[in-house]
This record gives structure tokens, sequence and C-alpha cells, in this order.
């Protein structure tokens, strides 16, 4: 399904709300990102339905990313599905038309990230090019498969995306662009990559390579993301099946700064006043492993107890938000 203006209720505000922050719940039981702003929590409960919100069709959306690209048109990004029917799909803001897609990816897509001046989308998922020798000796029945793909910015024309390389990463689960590289995160370890693109093809080096501090600590790990408040840009969040920790990767030397005892941890995302948003998943299997209808806050003096997201518009079924996503407006 390609989405388009028609399907989308609506696209990036002209001007940013007056109170709170604006944040995409990832909803997979009803297949939409839905926009909320957190100056409308009432008694731990969003009061108001989304502002926005941006139907998926038949699929689940696993991630959404805001990104300007070098054209200076400001992009909604999203991606996910399934193991065997992948989709990735890219939007204006301003009036949510399509500008670029691709479905029945093998590669279970769970993130996606803009390379600025390359102008290429490099998109990780946890399918495809399964390589044993990527396995630590540590934990040999560690689960293999897991791919990165990069393909070209949408054009001018809306199109289909098109792919111009691809290679293995065991259990892809995040990557973001951070300092010059690009990070990404899975399996058992973090690895900041340069990126080298001519007009038909794309390659990616190795540069940085941050294993594991400790044996399965990155194991099922999940997530991803820059932080903000950093004003070096060397600060990345990635949640382990355990903790969350936050990397210092300064002189290009990763290195784990802070733990949080919070496992199962989906997403987290953090806004430049200090304050974050995260998702959990009661299971590691079943309906479950997509998250519940709670989403957490990390407060810098309030109580942080989960918040809870009602469905609105006639929705049925319980909400299961997978991510929350840290608006940039």
């Amino acid at each position: 399904m390609v989405l388009t203006a028609d399907n989308a209720s609506a696209a990036v505000p002209a001007v940013p709300r007056a109170a709170g922050f604006n944040v995409a719940l990832l909803n997979t039981t009803h297949n939409v990102v839905e926009n909320y702003n957190t100056a409308d929590i009432r008694n731990n409960a969003f009061s108001k339905p989304p502002w926005a919100k941006f139907p998926t069709g038949v699929w689940q959306p696993l991630e959404c990313k805001v990104r300007t690209l070098d054209s200076k048109e400001t992009v909604f990004m999203v991606c996910g599905g399934k193991p065997d029917n992948g989709h990735v799909t890219i939007h204006r803001s301003s009036d949510a038309a399509a500008l670029g897609w691709i479905s029945e990816l093998k590669i279970f897509p769970h993130s996606l990230e803009y390379v600025p001046q390359k102008n290429v989308i490099v998109v990780v998922g946890t399918r495809g090019l399964d390589d044993p020798s990527s396995v630590p000796d540590y934990n040999p029945g560690a689960t293999l498969g897991g791919t990165w793909q990069v393909y070209k910015a949408p054009g001018s024309t809306p199109g289909q995306l098109v792919k111009i390389a691809e290679g293995p990463f065991r259990q892809a689960h995040g990557v973001v662009w951070q300092g010059g590289l690009l990070w990404m995160f899975g399996g058992h370890e973090l690895v900041g990559y340069e990126v080298h693109v001519t007009s038909t093809s794309a390659s990616i080096k190795p540069t940085v390579t941050f294993p594991e501090p400790e044996p399965k600590l990155f194991e099922n790990g999940h997530d991803l993301s820059a932080d903000p408040v950093s004003t070096e840009g060397n600060i990345l969040w990635v949640s382990s099946s355990t903790q969350l920790l936050k990397i210092n990767k300064s002189s290009n030397k990763p290195r784990v700064n802070e733990r949080y005892p919070i496992a199962k941890m989906k997403s987290f995302s953090r806004h430049s006043s200090g304050r974050s948003v995260w998702t959990v998943a009661p299971s590691a299997s079943g309906p479950d492993q997509y998250g519940n209808d709670e989403v957490n806050f990390m407060w810098p003096t309030e109580n942080n107890k989960p918040v809870k997201v009602p469905n609105f518009d006639g929705q049925v079924g319980m909400k299961r938000i997978y991510k929350a996503r840290v608006l940039p407006f």
C-alpha cells in the first residue's frame, strides 16, 4: 500500500505547541502512527485524541523518524511490516504526500536513517544474510540473521526507492547518524561506519567497533538513539535485553557511562529539555512483544508513573505501543 495525503490525517504543524513536547507513538494494534503532546496528559493518561495520525494500512509501524533532506525538504520516514514482507515509506511533512516507498522486503525492517550529504537512506532489519561467523564464541546459540540496505533518497519525482547496496549485521535493530558516522546496533556490538556513495552504488566501512562489555549484554537489544542534550554530540542510548545504557563515544572510544535496570525496553527517545519517553514489551513473544497501552516518562522532578494511551475514534482492542519517538517540532 502506498500512503498518500488522502489517508494521512495531518502533517507537521506550522508552529510548535505552546506547552509540553510532541511524541509519535507507534500503535501496532491499529497500524497507525499517532502524534500526541505531553501537555495533554491528565491523571497519568492522554486526555485528548492524537492531533495527527498516519495509518500504515495492513502493516505494523516499527519505526518513525523526521529528517530534513539535502534538498531542504522535511520528511517523515516509517518502516515495519512482517518478517517476510517489510515496508518503507517516506512522506513530505508539509502535506504527507508520498515521496518514496518500497515493499516486500525480506529483512524485517526495524529502523532506518537518513545520511546527510550522501543523500541516502539506510534501512536495517533482523532477517536475511545469515552469517554464522558473526556469532561470538561465548554465545554459540545466538540468533542469526540481520541486514542493512542503502537506498537512494527520494528525488523530485515520487516513486519506488532504489537499493544500491546491502550487507550483513547480525540482528540489526537500530541505526543513527551522529558525528559524521553511521552507527548500527544489534547482536553483540555497536559499530560506527563511514559511508561512501557514488551515483550508482554505496559502501560502508567500519571505523569504530564497541563489543558488548559483558557477555550477552547487548543480545536482543532493541533501540539506538542519539542524545540531543549532549552539546558535543557524543552520547548514544542503547536498550539491551536487561538494561538501558548511556554510551559516551568521545574520541571514538565508546564506553558505558550510565546504566538503568529496565528490561525488555523497546525504545528510548530524549527531548532537548532532558525529559525522555520510553516503551517496554511485557513479553518476548506473542502479542505482548509489541508493547502495551502505556508509555513511560523520565521527568526531572515529576512522578514517573506509566501514562495510559486510551483508544480514540472508535478504536477496538488494546493498543500496543511498540516505540515512542520525540518529534523535533
